[in-house]
């Protein structure tokens, strides 16, 4: 992650793009420019750039338990200080990153936006501190297994309800029945204080 300031009062999410991306802003669209206020053409407008550079993003309500576990860069958004939506990047649950150039972040996150390769493939190695040789990462694999069988759990479900993979808000309702998988299994989790 390469912090990134924004330019305007409009590209917050998109400064947070090249951050976690590490582009430059020119580099980035600036989507409300493009799509204008209304949501489902921003988010049409940035999910097909992000394709463009072989990445899809889920877009999730969340809370400051959610965030601290995931262990990655995210995009989160919430109100700022100055009482506007605000984007800002994070990472284990802690604010890293606000391109705001007052750095006042936001009072509580309301949504997160996970970026996740479109094909895991051509996701990038790890260098080994041991051999210095590239290896693949095992937590990442470990944790895609878990989302694989999340997923497979939460498409049964849906399935159970719609009847069809066909169905209006089928993906919607997929992505919204695997958060709460993971928080189910978080509850079943064994207290490590104990």
């Amino acid at each position: 992650m390469k912090p990134v300031m924004q330019s305007g009062p409009d590209d917050c999410f998109s400064a947070c793009l090249a951050s976690v991306m590490e582009l430059p802003l020119e580099a980035v669209p600036k989507f409300f420019e493009i799509a204008g206020k209304d949501e489902t053409e921003w988010w049409k407008a940035i999910k097909a750039w992000l394709a463009t550079h072989g990445w899809g993003v889920i877009n999730i309500d969340c809370n400051a338990f959610k965030l601290r576990r995931i262990d990655g860069y995210l995009i989160v958004a919430g109100e700022s200080a100055r009482g506007v939506d605000h984007s800002t990047v994070w990472h284990k649950g802690k604010l890293v990153h606000d391109p705001h150039p007052e750095q006042n972040g936001i009072k509580e996150p309301r949504e997160l936006d996970l970026l996740y390769p479109l094909d895991p493939a051509k996701m990038r190695l790890k260098e080994s501190p041991v051999s210095g040789r590239h290896v693949g990462d095992f937590d990442a694999y470990v944790q895609d297994e878990r989302e694989k069988s999340a997923r497979q759990e939460a498409e049964g479900r849906v399935l159970a309800v719609r009847g069809s993979h066909d169905a209006p808000g089928f993906e919607a309702c997929v992505e919204a029945e695997m958060v709460n998988i993971a928080e189910e299994n978080v509850s079943r989790e064994p207290d490590s204080a104990a």
